[in-house]
């Protein structure tokens, strides 16, 4: 089986700054309290590594939308964050989950999935899709069978801060949703991409071996950087700076810090000492092919 199309995985990451924003004020709306979900990195990434990577039950999502109604899509999250999402609406700290805990709050958990498809309708800026059903359950995660038959599947993992709320959520769909959601965006590549093999033809195996062998390239050095967050200042504010001043970012304490090659995200980490010297652990990675394509993309 094929992998995924990287245009597809990178045409469908570029959305979804917008998509996630929607997300934080439908939700923030819903919760009755400021949620945000934000930084948003999109990977393609194979079903058995991500069966193998989650233990344990967690607050799973499942949702389709009207016009692919057999491509199950997914959101999780782990449930410490969803014990404080369902405070929010109980309005009491949650200290175990339960079926019947989550029923209660199920109407406002489902806005995650309601301000999902607004973003996407915003970023194409075209109609919302509409979805068929939205269930929520806590238990342990298992591949819906469309998904079950995918080696690969694009996979979102997006930051997820609020009022004493630090984690991340997670989105899983296949490329047939992702290719409905990127709708028009994606013909235009998707042609391009049919006519490249007639031009590769009149070539011999010489003249396309430097595109594919990417070994020459491996000793070129790289900016590799680690950004802690970011945040908007007047002019005024940046003048009136001095020793001792603090500057808030817009990014919860906790949160992995994102390693930037060439100014292109590629990865997400958490900060350790190591000796004298400040380190960053890696805790999520885009795939090979996807971190040379963002790096060919700033080149």
């Amino acid at each position: 089986m094929d992998g995924l199309k990287p245009e597809t995985v990178n045409a469908f990451g570029e959305l979804q700054d917008s998509v996630w924003e929607a997300v934080s004020k439908a939700a923030s709306e819903a919760f009755e309290s400021k949620l945000t979900f934000s930084t948003p990195l999109t990977v393609s990434a194979r079903t058995d590594e991500i069966q193998s990577e989650l233990s344990g039950p967690m607050l799973v999502f499942e949702f389709a939308f009207s016009d692919l109604p057999e491509n199950t899509q997914v959101i999780l999250i782990p449930p410490d964050v969803a014990k404080h999402l369902i405070s929010l609406t109980t309005k009491e700290e949650v200290e175990v989950l339960n079926d019947e805990i989550v029923e209660q709050a199920s109407e406002k958990l489902k806005a995650l999935v309601t301000g999902l498809c607004d973003g996407v309708g915003a970023a194409r800026e075209a109609e919302a899709p509409s979805i068929s059903e939205v269930s929520v359950s806590h238990r342990i995660f298992s591949f819906p069978s469309s998904l079950a038959q995918s080696e690969e599947i694009i996979r979102v993992q997006i930051g997820l801060s609020g009022e004493d709320i630090t984690g991340t959520a997670t989105w899983l769909l296949d490329e047939a949703c992702a290719a409905s959601l990127l709708g028009a965006e994606s013909q235009p590549e998707q042609a391009e991409e049919q006519q490249d093999p007639v031009e590769e033809t009149t070539g011999g195996p010489a003249e396309r071996e430097p595109s594919t062998d990417l070994r020459i390239l491996m000793d070129i050095p790289l900016e590799v950087s680690v950004e802690l967050g970011r945040t908007s200042l007047l002019i005024q504010d940046v003048v009136d700076l001095t020793s001792g001043s603090i500057v808030e970012l817009e990014k919860a304490a906790g949160e992995p810090v994102d390693v930037l090659v060439n100014g292109r995200l590629v990865a997400r980490g958490e900060v350790v000492v190591i000796e004298d010297n400040f380190g960053v652990r890696i805790t999520e990675i885009l795939s090979p092919q996807d971190r040379l394509t963002q790096l060919g993309d700033a080149a």
